[in-house]
């Protein structure tokens, strides 16, 4: 062999060297590429990740709104129930405006009740007039 034969044209030898470099220089792209992949990836399970714990801790603790709910419901629920501060409370009140209401009605009845007959004003001012606390 001579050594004419061993050395391919300098044209082939040109496309080989770039053919290579572009090899080299995909090689190089499909590495970088394939990482970012794995950041990304590596990113976005650990996002998943902090997602689920957020949901547990919120299926656990329970979010704001539903928190607001539940103390809606208790005090609705401390109102309505017998022995509860809020239930007694409005029974006391209940029967205090009921008490008043039934003062108000005998004292009118009594008024509407006096000799000859009563104009709605003369009722009026003789209900007012029991009510008004007595003058010292």
């Amino acid at each position: 062999m001579t050594e004419h034969q061993l050395h391919l044209d300098p044209a082939i030898e040109h496309r080989v060297g770039r053919a290579e470099l572009w090899k080299r220089g995909l090689i190089v792209f499909i590495a970088v590429a394939v990482s970012a992949l794995f950041v990304v990836l590596g990113v976005v399970i650990a996002r998943q990740g902090n997602t689920i714990d957020e949901i547990r801790a919120t299926q656990q603790e329970g979010s704001p709104s539903q928190q607001r709910l539940i103390d809606l419901s208790n005090l609705i629920a401390g109102c309505v129930t017998p022995g509860r501060d809020c239930y007694e409370n409005g029974q006391r009140q209940t029967a205090g405006a009921v008490s008043s209401i039934n003062e108000i009605t005998a004292i009118t009845v009594a008024c509407g009740d006096l000799p000859g007959e009563q104009t709605v004003t003369q009722i009026r001012a003789c209900v007012t007039q029991q009510l008004e606390p007595e003058k010292k």
